[in-house]
């Protein structure tokens, strides 16, 4: 059986180092104002990333990036934080001590805050935890009084602080100068004429977006502008251009010469041109080459489609969302589009998307209905349905492919095959399933696709042992040796085995005692320790039994994290949830419904003998996590006396 296929594109790097060096060499060695000319999407972080690159440590670019700013800082302020950060916040902390001295002297505060104060600095050592408590809210109080008060403007303390001393190893770049509001640039210009000469700025930007003023003249009229005299053009010292290699009719050529080869069609000539005359970028670009893999190679439409229309439908969908939707939904007319009857312009390039809707109609009919399946998969996320045995092991043989898959899908049909074919796939193709998904679940993947085929590594590994006797010690030392292969330290191995229930905790213990000495618990580089910790409690037969805990093992659990504590805590029944209160059937004890952060801390805990275990001298030992949790923002409910009844 053959089948046409495809591989994806893989986008190449195009080569601006020399250039970059270039433009790193002119700003280092000239204290100069520059402008950084680029469309958005044009590549300009990209080229200011590589000139990053050539100046190393010499010289660090800092970016400005005002529209993206949302608190309420003045562009000289968020300069200052850029360019002198210890300034910066030593002038606010001073500012702020000098305002508290001059409240104090005025009587604007009360005597009590003070003789609080004094009774902090001298409380007994058995108060301390709470009273610092009381000290930061205090605090925290205070200082937003004075912010809401006194309404803090620091601009002129920022001023003072970014005027003296110097500059050093810092270029200044002030990121889509042109996206930013009129406020915003008349700031920044008095931003530049205090650093002019001490630092090199760099605007970066649509130059011909800020010289020329967009004048509106009616809601329906066309854009009309009009040149102005900007600061701008005044102060800039240079202008910088991208390298030719990133303009657009470059990019796009190169770019459906690939696709050309890729697809066995000639050159799309009449797309490339709608792309430069559209002024599409590099970022465009890319978009436009992620639906070009998604469409011809993960959504398997190559040979099934009109490669050529299939191109013209992604681009469509990208750049004119408008006309897309009104294809799908059958309500295209074109007369509705002025321009629907240009021609093609061979010479200037230009080509009317309207006009290449029209002969995209031409070329497929069955488009202007919406009832016509066959034209249907043209849309974007209409797939052909099922997977032949074929394209089945297309993806098994493309690693990157498998991998992607692995993560993102589930119940599709590359699940349905799995569930039908495992079985019958031979050895070499099983390999490279499993070390898939053994990547997959490393990288705490847990869906179905996963576990089918993962669900027998323990028979499979069996497998690989010769007629000799078999034991499970045997089959565990071959499965380890396989997690090992692949990357999987000892607390993701004892995970994994748990997890795909090959053993419970109790019965894998024993089989990997010789790894569990107390020495262990004291090993920080584990991804998951607290499934080295609870193996290493059962081997010792002291699960559940935290008064026979060592000081190594409330260590080794106040140095887990938050979510592996949890676990940890409700395994040893130090916590419960609402889950567990119905699980251990206490819901009538403990009526209060516990929210999605909450847990109750049991202090007491009923033995299966019947005896009550007092657990607060646990609790007071696991002091350190509990208040992780705490300031993770997990509510934790005391069940004490109360519970003990």
């Amino acid at each position: 059986m053959t089948q046409q296929t495809i591989n994806p594109i893989k986008l190449k790097n195009i080569d601006v180092s020399a250039e970059a060096d270039f433009i790193a060499n002119l700003i280092s060695e000239h204290k100069m104002t520059f402008f950084l000319n680029g469309k958005w999407g044009s590549g300009k972080t990209s080229f200011l990333r590589e000139v990053q690159n050539k100046l190393k440590k010499k010289v660090t670019l800092k970016y400005l990036d005002l529209w993206r700013i949302k608190d309420s800082n003045s562009v000289i302020s968020s300069a200052l934080r850029l360019l002198k950060p210890f300034h910066f916040w030593t002038g606010r902390i001073l500012f702020l001590i000098a305002l508290f001295i001059v409240i104090v002297v005025l009587g604007k505060l009360q005597v009590g805050f003070l003789n609080y104060l004094f009774n902090f600095l001298t409380i007994k050592s058995s108060n301390i935890g709470v009273t610092i408590l009381q000290l930061i809210v205090a605090v925290s109080a205070f200082s937003v009084f004075v912010f809401e008060f006194f309404k803090l403007k620091t601009d002129r303390i920022d001023l003072f602080l970014l005027t003296k001393g110097k500059i050093k190893k810092k270029i200044l770049i002030v990121d889509d100068f042109d996206r930013l509001t009129a406020d915003q640039q008349n700031e920044t210009y008095k931003l530049f004429s205090l650093l002019k000469g001490r630092v090199s700025i760099i605007f970066v930007g649509d130059y011909q977006r800020i010289v020329k003023q967009n004048i509106k003249k009616s809601a329906h009229e066309e854009d009309t502008y009009k040149v102005s005299e900007n600061y701008l053009v005044k102060i800039i010292d240079k202008r910088l251009e991208l390298p030719r290699s990133l303009a657009t009719i470059n990019i796009w050529d190169e770019y459906f010469s690939d696709v050309s080869r890729n697809l066995k069609i000639s050159y799309p000539s009449t797309l490339r041109n709608l792309a430069i005359s559209e002024g599409r970028t590099l970022r465009d670009r890319e978009q436009f080459n992620n639906y070009f893999n998604q469409v011809f190679v993960f959504q398997r439409k190559y040979g099934r489609v009109s490669s050529r229309e299939q191109l013209i439908i992604i681009y469509i969908y990208l750049f004119h969302s408008k006309i897309y939707d009104e294809i799908v939904n059958g309500t295209y007319d074109e007369k509705n589009y002025s321009d629907s009857q240009e021609p093609f312009d061979n010479f200037n390039g230009k080509y009317s998307i309207n006009r290449m809707v029209k002969d995209l109609f031409e070329a497929i009919p069955g488009l202007k209905d919406p009832r016509d399946i066959a034209s249907n998969q043209y849309f974007i996320y209409e797939n052909p349905t099922g997977l032949s045995e074929f394209e089945f092991l297309k993806i098994i043989n493309n690693k990157e492919f498998l991998a992607n898959r692995i993560r993102h899908d589930d119940n599709d049909a590359l699940l349905q095959q799995l569930r039908d074919n495992y079985a019958v796939l031979n050895y070499d193709n099983r390999e490279k399933l499993q070390e898939a998904a053994l990547a997959a679940f490393k990288q705490g993947v847990r869906n179905n696709i996963v576990y089918v085929i993962l669900r027998d590594f323990k028979q499979n590994c069996k497998n690989l042992i010769s007629n000799e006797q078999i034991t499970e010690k045997k089959i565990l030392n071959v499965m380890r040796k396989v997690l090992e292969d692949n990357g999987y330290d000892f607390s993701e191995q004892i995970l994994f085995l748990q997890f795909f229930s090959f053993w419970s905790i109790e019965k894998l213990s024993p089989l990997v005692g010789e790894e569990l000495g107390e020495s262990i618990l004291k090993t920080s580089s584990f991804r998951h320790p607290v499934y080295v910790l609870l193996s290493y409690l059962s081997l010792n037969h002291v699960y559940g039994k935290p008064e026979e805990w060592s000081e190594a093992v409330f260590n080794a659990a106040n140095q887990l994290s938050v979510d592996e504590f949890i676990f940890f805590a409700q395994q040893g029944k130090i916590l419960m949830d609402e889950h567990l209160k119905s699980w251990y059937g206490v819901k009538t004890q403990y009526p209060k419904a516990l929210g999605e952060n909450e847990y109750y801390l049991i202090a007491y805990v009923k033995q299966d003998d019947g005896q009550i275990l007092d657990n607060r001298l646990t609790l007071k030992k696991l002091d350190v996590a509990l208040n992780n949790l705490r300031a993770s923002g997990i509510t934790l409910i005391d069940v004490d006396q109360e519970g003990k009844k």
